[in-house]
C-alpha cells in the first residue's frame, strides 16, 4: 500500500510547484542575437487556468486516498533502485525545473546515474524508451486504484503542466513583444596619436577639478577608496611605474614598501601613483594624477623623480598646501615646503674638490658637454673654485657635433691640454700637464669620449686627476684604461649589507638598484611625523640634527636643498676602491 501512496505523492507535489512556482526569468538580450520562438495565441485577459473534468476527478480521488494512510507515515521521494532510468528521470523533472537549456543536444543530457545517453548502442541491447504518460500509467497499474482512474490521474498531471508552461511562455512573449526596441549608441572614434592638450591646459583642468571638489567617477574595475581615518597619515608615492623609466619607479616604489614592512607603523597608508603616461613625459596624466592624490587626501607627497614631472605636480600641491619630498637630484625644483631628497651632483664635486685640495691640486680645468646638465655643473665647479681661492685655468664646452666629429673633436681637445709635439731628438717618456686635475662636466658617455682622447694628448690619470660623479660607477667606465686612476663621489656604502639582506627576504629574485634606498629613507622620514602636529612638520623635517638613512647621513634645509655625506673612489684594475670614506652625520 505504500507504493502507490509514495507515486500519487510524486504526482501532487509536481502538480503544487507548477502552481506555486516562480516563473522562470526571461533570457537577457544581450549583444548577439537571441531568436524567440513564435508565440502562441494570447489568451483572453484575466483568464485563469482551469482543470478539466477528469484533473477534478484525479484529485478528488487523491484527497480520499491521503485520509486512509496513517499520518505517521513518512513520505520520501526515493525511487526504487531497479527503477528504470528513463522513469526516475520523468519523475525528476515532474518534481524541479529542467536546468538544461531547450536547445541542448542529447547527447549533453546526463540521467540521473551520471551516464551519458549512447545513441551507438544497438536497438536489442537498449529497449524504446515509453512516453511519459506510459511510465505514470505503468507505475500505477499495481496500485489500488482502477485502470481507468490511474490513466486520469495521468493525462490531468501533464495536462496541468503543459497548461502551465504555455500561459508562462504567453507571458514571456507578451513582454518581449511589448519591450521597445533599444539601438547601440555610436561609439565615440578613436583619437590616434598625441594627445593635443597643452600642459596649462591639463593643469587648469585638474585646478578646476580640485576648485569644484567633484569626485572622479571610478571605471568598473578601479579600487573605491575608502574614507580616510583623521588618525592616519595618507602619503602618496609618486613615481615613473611605466614606460621607459619603469625600473627607476619600481626601485622607489620597493624601497617605499620596505620601510613600512619594517617600521610597521599602523597610522601610515601609502598610496603609489604612476607619473610616466608613456616612454615620453605626459604632462596631462602627470597633473591628472596630482588632481587624484588631492581628492584622495594625500597628507604628504614623495616623488616625483624627475625635474618635469615635479614642476607639474608642485603647482597643484602648492595650490593645496601639501608639502613634498622629491627624488630630483637637481636643486632647481627645491623651495619652501618641497624639499629635494636626491643625490645632487653638485654636492658631489663639492666633495671631489675638497678632497684635491686637501691632496695639493691647485690647477684645475673644466671640460664641459653642451647640454643642461654639463653646463649646470660646470658652473658650479666654477663658483666653487672661486670660493675656494683658485681659479679655473681652462674651460672648454663641447657640443654634439664636436662629439660626433673625430677631427673636430682632437682638435678642440688638443687645445685645451695645451699639447705641443716633440722635436724628433727629445725622448719623453713623462710630461708635465698643465692642469692637476679635470673636472669632467657631463655624462658617462660624455667621459667614454673625451678620457682616451684627452690621455692621447698628455693630459691623463697619471699626471692629472680626473674628477667625475656618482655616474661613474658603471662597468663600462671601470674598465676603461684612460679612466684608471680617476676618482668620483658615491653615496656612502657602509651599511649596504644591512640593507641588501632585508631587501632580499621580501625580494630575492630582484637588486636592490640605487634608488631603492631614496624610497626607504624618503618612507622611513614620513612616518616619524604620525607623532607630532602638522605645524611641527617642517620644523621636524629640517631638524639640524639631520638623519642617518640608508642613503647615508643628510639634512633637508629650508630653503628645500639637502647636505649629504659622499665616500670618495678611486678607480683601479676595472673596480673602485673607497680612499675616504663619508662621515656618519652632517
Amino acid at each position: 500500500m505504500d507504493k502507490p501512496w509514495r507515486l500519487l505523492s510524486y504526482v501532487m507535489i509536481a502538480m503544487t510547484m507548477a502552481s506555486c512556482g516562480s516563473p522562470p526569468t526571461p533570457r537577457p538580450v544581450a549583444s548577439v542575437p537571441v531568436v524567440t520562438p513564435t508565440p502562441e495565441p494570447k489568451p483572453d485577459a484575466g483568464s485563469d487556468i482551469v482543470l478539466s473534468a477528469e484533473s477534478e476527478a484525479a484529485l478528488a480521488t487523491a484527497a480520499a486516498q491521503k485520509s486512509r494512510i496513517n499520518e505517521d507515515d513518512a513520505i520520501r521521494i526515493t525511487p526504487a533502485s531497479k527503477a528504470d532510468p528513463a522513469q526516475i528521470d520523468l519523475l525528476q523533472k515532474l518534481m524541479v525545473p529542467d536546468p538544461r537549456p531547450e536547445d541542448a543536444p542529447v547527447s549533453d543530457m546526463r540521467l540521473p546515474d551520471g551516464s551519458r545517453s549512447d545513441d551507438s548502442r544497438s536497438e536489442d541491447a537498449q529497449p524504446d524508451a515509453p512516453s511519459p504518460l506510459d511510465v505514470i500509467v505503468n507505475d500505477l497499474a499495481d496500485s489500488i486504484l482502477e485502470e481507468d482512474e490511474a490513466t486520469a490521474m495521468a493525462k490531468a498531471a501533464i495536462e496541468a503542466e503543459m497548461q502551465r508552461e504555455s500561459t508562462i511562455n504567453q507571458i514571456i512573449w507578451q513582454i518581449q513583444s511589448s519591450a521597445p526596441k533599444q539601438t547601440p549608441e555610436a561609439s565615440a572614434p578613436v583619437t590616434e596619436g598625441p594627445d593635443p592638450s597643452l600642459a596649462d591646459d591639463a593643469l587648469n583642468a585638474a585646478f578646476a577639478l580640485l576648485a569644484n571638489k567633484t569626485p572622479v567617477p571610478p571605471d568598473d574595475d578601479e579600487f573605491v577608496l575608502p574614507a580616510k581615518d583623521p588618525d592616519r597619515l595618507r602619503v602618496a608615492l609618486m613615481a615613473p611605474l611605466s614606460g621607459r623609466h619603469k625600473q627607476f619607479g619600481e626601485e622607489l616604489r620597493k624601497g617605499a614598501e620596505l620601510a613600512l614592512f619594517t617600521i610597521a607603523n599602523p597610522k601610515v597608508e601609502m598610496l603609489v601613483y604612476d607619473t610616466a603616461g608613456g616612454d615620453k613625459n605626459d604632462s596631462k596624466v602627470i597633473a591628472q594624477v596630482a588632481a587624484q592624490a588631492m581628492q584622495n587626501g594625500a597628507d604628504i607627497i614623495i616623488g616625483p623623480l624627475f625635474t618635469e614631472s615635479v614642476e607639474q605636480v608642485k603647482r597643484i600641491a602648492d595650490f593645496n598646501a601639501i608639502p613634498m619630498i622629491v627624488f630630483s637630484n637637481n636643486v632647481n625644483v627645491a623651495g619652501p615646503q618641497r624639499w629635494v631628497m636626491g643625490y645632487l651632483p653638485e654636492q658631489q664635486l663639492d666633495s671631489l674638490l675638497g678632497f684635491a685640495v686637501a691632496d695639493g691640486r691647485e690647477r684645475f680645468a673644466i671640460l664641459a658637454e653642451s647640454t643642461a646638465f654639463g653646463k649646470r655643473l660646470a658652473n658650479h665647479a666654477k663658483t666653487r673654485l672661486q670660493e675656494f681661492g683658485f681659479k679655473t685655468e681652462e674651460i672648454v664646452i663641447l657640443s654634439r657635433d664636436d662629439l660626433a666629429d673625430e677631427t673636430m673633436l682632437k682638435r678642440k681637445i688638443r687645445n685645451f691640454a695645451r699639447y705641443q709635439e716633440p722635436k724628433d731628438d727629445e725622448d719623453i717618456l713623462v710630461t708635465d700637464a698643465p692642469y692637476d686635475a679635470v673636472v669632467f662636466a657631463g655624462g658617462p658617455s660624455f667621459a667614454l669620449r673625451t678620457a682616451p682622447v684627452l690621455a692621447y694628448y698628455d693630459v691623463g690619470p697619471d699626471n692629472s686627476l680626473y674628477l667625475g660623479t656618482a655616474l661613474w660607477n658603471q662597468n663600462q667606465l671601470l674598465s676603461e684604461p684612460s679612466l684608471q686612476g680617476g676618482i668620483f663621489a658615491k653615496r656612502p656604502s657602509v651599511a649596504d649589507p644591512v640593507f641588501e639582506e632585508n631587501w632580499a627576504q621580501i625580494w630575492p629574485h630582484d637588486g636592490t638598484g640605487q634608488l631603492a634606498r631614496l624610497g626607504f629613507d624618503a618612507m622611513a622620514l614620513v612616518s616619524s611625523l604620525t607623532e607630532i602636529d602638522r605645524a611641527d612638520w617642517t620644523a621636524k623635517i629640517t631638524d639640524d640634527s639631520g638623519f642617518n638613512g640608508y642613503s647615508g647621513a643628510f639634512r633637508l634645509q629650508d630653503n628645500g636643498s639637502n647636505l649629504r655625506a659622499y665616500e670618495i673612489r678611486r678607480i683601479w684594475a676595472g673596480k673602485s676602491d673607497i680612499i675616504q670614506r663619508a662621515p656618519g652625520k652632517i
